[in-house]
């Protein structure tokens, strides 16, 4: 490994995250220089933005999208989406994987109540997406049905089920699905994550992995957490 590159790159994203921060607090005025980080949030600290309660980055960069937004909206653009997400960081929806390495976690295994208590399905639809490599930005619809949440990501390219009340009505639905993008030429390939503690029973649990096995799966393309 080459220390020079490596200390050249991570000066350039320092200096990167300088210049946005700059940029960000620069509400008003514009921003005197920083050399560090250590600067960068001082100066976060005592800018105009801070003194009306803006403490982090992220959060200056939220009000600084609802102002273009805004300014967009004044300025009679009216045909865009102004929305935006907003991750944090925490620790794994998965209980045995908190603690461990990426390199660690390998596939999603079967596993019963591993699910972290409070967490919501949208939280275990984007951590998967980052598991496996995909773009959060991804399209994403939401199938809602009597308890159960199915989430087709990128037009069948990855289903994940999750909720409460799962059967395998779920399944036939993924099923279902899988096989009108297949007529449309759209799938090249499919996988499917299932919530194991959310299936009411082991027999509908069983059952729904025949069902996605009959409609074409491989048992490596269906995997469950």
């Amino acid at each position: 490994m080459d220390l020079t590159k490596v200390t050249q790159q991570i000066a350039s994203q320092q200096d990167d995250l300088l210049e946005l921060v700059k940029q960000l607090v620069a509400f008003e005025t514009p921003a005197p220089p920083a050399r560090n980080t250590r600067e960068a949030q001082n100066f976060v600290a005592d800018s105009p933005a801070g003194k009306d309660g803006y403490r982090t980055i992220p959060q200056l960069a939220e009000e600084r999208i609802r102002r273009s937004a805004e300014k967009l909206k004044d300025d009679g653009f009216t045909m865009f989406d102004d929305g935006f997400k907003v991750f944090e960081l925490a620790p794994s929806n998965i209980k045995s994987w908190n603690g461990i390495s990426a390199d660690e976690q390998g596939v999603l295994d079967f596993s019963s109540n591993n699910l972290v208590e409070g967490r919501v399905d949208a939280d275990l639809l984007y951590e998967i997406l980052l598991k496996k490599g995909l773009s959060l930005n991804l399209n994403v619809d939401v199938i809602h049905e009597d308890g159960v949440t199915i989430f087709d990501v990128a037009d069948g390219m990855l289903f994940i089920i999750a909720g409460t009340n799962i059967t395998r009505e779920a399944a036939e639905i993924v099923a279902k699905k899988r096989n009108e993008y297949g007529s449309e030429g759209l799938i090249i390939t499919s996988n499917v994550v299932l919530l194991d503690e959310g299936f009411v029973t082991t027999e509908e649990k069983l059952n729904a992995m025949s069902i996605l096995e009959n409609s074409g799966y491989y048992n490596s393309e269906i995997e469950s957490i």
